[in-house]
């Protein structure tokens, strides 16, 4: 025995009680593994446990496929490692999620007592592998809908829209949606499928700019179609009708959206979190954005570094019809690196009208894209795509002259200038005309006229409450106020480069996000805060409300800590204990010719009524 072998074999067995299983949960549609709903639990290992990690998968993966044979399922066990753990999945029958999910946990537990025996620890014994299994499929009879696993199957093959969730589905979309309980789902041979119709649907994914992007893209659609629904951060939407108030970038919002009968397109802002919990609300969408891919909300369910955090993006992918496309930033290496894995047609955009990818001679020449996909692939140890997988793009976005332009092989079409566009500040607000470029991209896919492209987009930003929380300008008292959701490094320094343009004698900055992000997380948005452009005071605020396991005041210790190192005095910084004090704070500081930049999070009106401004 190996001396790590020895060294868990040695463990008294009391160490080995507490559960490895961190998360477990269903993947009711496309998810970070493939296509197909399943079950995905997150494992952690102990220290000495994870030389034994490979072991402890094989285990599992043997003990998954026992369990689902009887059951006549093909389970194809799948698994991502992840710094100390894996997550691990299965492929279920889309009527048996629940049970699914116990199949998972029960492998991983048998997985456990198998590799800890063959190493000299002893374990609580299970219950034979048959019994299990008939007690697995008495719990499958119960849970089953019936019609419902060929219902999505012919859904799919007809290209209509189907939608899942806990106790009913939906075919079709728009004014064509109707809705059933699971145990009432018909007979698809009784179906009228001709009367069922699907609207265009737009998914919107990344790290920074989703919500701008989703509300951009929103805007002109409806300029091009009229009624148009969305979900974001801020709830559900159909033109400027509110349907449900809340975060509604999951799933959820996705189903509410699609199923307004009102909804003759939809826009869907698809977060990171809501992609790993339950995976994506439909099939088929016709255009997929990923806007960027930058360091955040590491740890949470086995995501621990950029490149893993760019495939869950990227799930969005699996969504893309095969006529559809995918928007992605030819800035953003991770994007560069796993896009043309995904077979998927993409539309590239970039600022500078230099980037390899967008130039028009890449465009016409297939062998340029081809080695340039290859090599972004080996670069990022990926598997490298086939020939048959790689898709040349027949155009791009980017910028020249200050013009927003589509660009194809026979050369640039100017679409819009930047100064024209409110949301770009005349084009220094650089984040906001790289989500101009991917909206108005997303729009051209869709079939949106130029014209339109060119109107819309001339209208957006002129006015706070179209694009709430989000480079919001005022004057108070002489001095000039931003507000923006900005809660990430990369999302900070690109706003604070954006207020360089604004004049200004002084600047402070309010600086917080939420608890979740780890210490380094904080730390580089210290460095933001201070580094991108002199500022004379930046307050940290605590925000007890998204505190997510972290003590009151160790976040603000840690951005006060950093602001030292990077050579702030103790008269550059203040401490707030939430966002109202924060504000308070940066008001207080600030006189007539001062820039306030406030980074809000938690309640953007009640940080209005603090400024004395009515909330739209």
């Amino acid at each position: 025995m190996n001396p790590e072998l020895t060294q868990v074999a040695n463990h008294h067995e009391s160490e080995f009680d507490s559960p490895m299983i961190r998360d477990s949960r269903r993947l009711m549609g496309p998810n970070r593994f493939g296509e197909d709903p399943g079950a995905v639990i997150d494992v952690e290992f102990a220290e000495h446990e994870v030389a034994l990690a490979d072991e402890f998968v094989a285990a599992w993966r043997e003990a998954a496929l026992a369990l689902a044979r009887p059951l006549g399922w093909t389970v194809s066990p799948l698994w991502r490692r992840a710094h100390n753990g894996a997550s691990c999945f299965v492929r279920i029958p889309v009527d048996a999620l629940m049970t699914g999910t116990e199949l998972n946990e029960q492998a991983w537990r048998r997985g456990e007592v198998a590799v800890r025996a063959a190493h000299g620890v002893p374990g609580e014994p299970l219950p034979d592998v048959s019994d299990a299994s008939i007690a697995l499929g008495i719990m499958a009879d119960t849970e089953r809908a019936p019609f419902l696993a060929e219902l999505v199957r012919e859904a799919r093959d007809r290209g209509i829209t189907v939608l899942i969730e806990n106790e009913a589905v939906t075919l079709g979309t728009g004014a064509s949606a109707c809705t059933w309980d699971l145990d009432e789902v018909p007979d698809p041979a009784t179906i009228a499928w001709a009367q069922y119709d699907r609207i265009p649907i737009a998914l919107v994914t990344g790290s920074n700019g989703k919500t701008t992007t989703v509300r951009m893209l929103a805007s002109i659609l409806r300029e091009a179609v009229g009624s148009v629904a969305m979900s974001s951060t801020l709830g559900v939407y159909v033109n400027d009708e509110q349907l449900d108030g809340g975060d509604y970038s999951g799933p959820a919002g996705a189903r509410r959206a699609l199923r307004d009968a009102r909804s003759r397109a939809a826009v869907l802002e698809t977060a990171r979190g809501g992609l790993l919990r339950r995976g994506l609300a439909m099939y088929e969408a016709d255009v997929a954005v990923v806007t960027n891919v930058a360091a955040d909300h590491f740890g949470d369910y086995g995501i621990h570094d950029v490149h893993a955090l760019g495939e869950v993006k990227l799930t969005v992918a699996r969504a893309v019809r095969s006529a559809g496309t995918l928007v992605l930033n030819a800035e953003d290496a991770t994007l560069r690196a796993l896009g043309p894995v995904t077979g998927a047609r993409i539309v590239w955009c970039a600022l500078d009208p230099s980037h390899p990818l967008v130039q028009s001679s890449a465009l016409a020449t297939a062998d340029l894209l081809a080695s340039q996909a290859l090599s972004e692939a080996a670069a990022a140890a990926v598997m490298p795509p086939s020939a048959g997988q790689l898709w040349r793009s027949a155009e791009a976005w980017t910028v020249v002259n200050e013009m927003l332009v589509r660009r194809s092989a026979a050369g640039d079409e100017p679409v819009v200038s930047l100064h024209a566009i409110p949301a770009t500040m005349g084009g220094a607000a650089r984040y906001n005309v790289a989500n101009a470029l991917a909206a108005a991209a997303s729009a051209s896919a869709l079939g949106v006229p130029m014209a339109i492209l060119e109107s819309a987009l001339s209208r957006f930003g002129a006015v706070p409450d179209d694009n709430p929380g989000r480079l919001e300008r005022y004057r108070v008292n002489g001095v000039e106020v931003v507000l923006d959701y900005a809660h990430n490094a990369a999302a900070l320094s690109a706003l604070l480069a954006a207020t360089a343009a604004i004049p200004a004698r002084r600047r402070a900055v309010v600086v917080g996000t939420a608890g979740d992000r780890n210490d380094e997380a904080l730390r580089a948005l210290a460095r933001a805060a201070w580094t991108t452009v002199p500022v004379g005071m930046v307050i940290v605020k605590d925000l007890p409300q998204l505190a997510r396991g972290r003590a009151q005041g160790t976040l603000v210790d840690v951005l006060s800590t950093e602001l030292a190192t990077c050579g702030a005095s103790g008269d550059q910084v203040q401490r707030a204990a939430d966002e109202p004090s924060a504000v308070r704070a940066a008001m207080a500081w600030a006189e007539p010719g001062d820039l306030v930049v406030l980074t809000v999070h938690e309640g953007r009106a009640a940080v209005l009524a603090q400024l004395g401004i009515a909330a739209s």
